[in-house]
């Protein structure tokens, strides 16, 4: 089985959003949700060159990071995560910074003892982490809870090293979603 871990966002109704995304991914047959990192509630990123202020502010997002385990591939899994984003209403259009019912993202996949795996399958090529891995702390810390342990491919970079540049991260911590995730999860 491959582990993979899956950020979650959403600023639109983000509690009932974020609980139904959950609450789907844990219905499918293919994939078993065995982690819920902590949620942090963060202000919504604007457009470059887009002046803050009160008519230029999006809402909050709920953010954190599933584990899973599953015989999916990362296309496989990343089709999954698009169906479930349809099934809650999330429609892509130009602007990526447009408030969203739900954000799937794969963060990394991990094959079994830790290999490297392609985009199709076991292979030569690695499946690289997604970008924000690394840039942004709603996505970083989440991980480093889950697995303090893990090493970004391709060039095993510590997640520990990614997680400390956050230092000082002003993420509102939202415990009782977590808490309420996490109780929806089968015993271990």
């Amino acid at each position: 089985m491959n582990r993979a871990f899956i950020g979650v966002g959403s600023n639109i109704r983000p509690e009932e959003n974020v609980t139904k995304a959950v609450d789907l991914l844990l219905r499918n047959p293919n994939l078993r949700v065995v982690g819920v990192s902590t949620f942090y509630r963060t202000q919504a990123l604007l457009a470059p060159g887009v002046p803050t202020g009160p008519r230029h502010v999006n809402p909050d997002y709920l953010n954190g990071v599933l584990e899973v385990e599953t015989a999916l591939g990362p296309s496989a899994l990343s089709a999954v995560l698009e169906e479930v984003e349809r099934a809650l209403g999330r429609v892509r259009g130009p602007d990526k910074f447009a408030p969203r019912t739900m954000d799937l993202d794969l963060l990394i996949v991990l094959p079994p003892l830790h290999g490297l795996i392609s985009r199709e399958g076991v292979g030569q090529e690695p499946y690289p982490p997604h970008p924000e891995v690394r840039t942004r702390a709603f996505v970083a810390l989440p991980l480093f809870e889950l697995d303090p342990g893990l090493l970004l491919p391709p060039e095993g970079t510590p997640i520990s090293e990614v997680a400390e540049s956050f230092r000082g991260f002003e993420g509102e911590r939202e415990e009782a979603i977590t808490a309420q995730l996490r109780s929806r999860l089968d015993p271990p």
